[in-house]
């Protein structure tokens, strides 16, 4: 069994938010989808009856046959691979509210572990902008030295150095910008999850 959590955010006004549901094997065939919760904005499939070899399925999402001519609903589909898919060792069904809980908790990692490679991004900018600074220091101590020739050309190549300092220092600070949004966004989603535990 697969297990899929949706949130959806649909922005038509056809009315339709109920849904026909279909994965395929890419190799094997079809599965069997059975919607566990479906409430518009929120749902959860388990995808069953999955080849014990699998290697790609595709979730396929239309509208049902009733509602096709009031919309123009695209068939929209979803791919998975087994390299992406996280294993458990079992998938039980819960309460709508546990599975918002748990859409919550995943979101929020996700964001944390965004806010993790930002920071890694920012210690790489800093490190880039040092190099630059210490460079352009350098290259300033021996311009006393140089010819008017040489000069130029060190003048030259501290305008490049300090070019690359300031992509690097807008790379971070767009990184910080980044990051304060994924914080207000892991605030919100603890406090959506608070509401559920109410």
């Amino acid at each position: 069994i697969q297990e899929v959590i949706f949130e959806i955010d649909n922005a038509s006004i056809d009315g339709i938010n109920q849904y026909r549901w279909s994965a395929i094997d890419i190799s094997r065939g079809g599965c069997i989808v059975e919607p566990v919760v479906e409430q518009g904005d929120f749902i959860v499939l388990h995808i069953k009856d999955i080849p014990a070899r699998w290697t790609e399925l595709s979730l396929r999402m239309d509208v049902k046959p009733d509602a096709s001519r009031q919309t123009e609903f695209q068939m929209m589909r979803f791919y998975t691979s087994k390299q992406t898919v996280s294993q458990v060792s079992s998938i039980t069904k819960k309460s709508e509210t546990a599975y918002r809980m748990e859409a919550c908790d995943i979101w929020i990692g996700l964001h944390q572990t965004q806010i993790d490679k930002l920071a890694k991004e920012i210690e790489d900018c800093e490190e880039k902008i040092r190099n630059a600074s210490d460079r352009i220091k350098e290259l300033e101590g021996k311009e006393a030295y140089q010819t008017e020739i040489e000069k130029a050309d060190t003048l030259e190549m501290i305008s490049g150095l300090e070019s690359e300092k300031a992509k690097y220092l807008s790379e971070k600070e767009s990184s910080l910008q980044e990051i304060a949004e994924m914080n207000q966004k892991i605030k919100l989603r603890k406090k959506m999850k608070e509401s559920y535990q109410e």
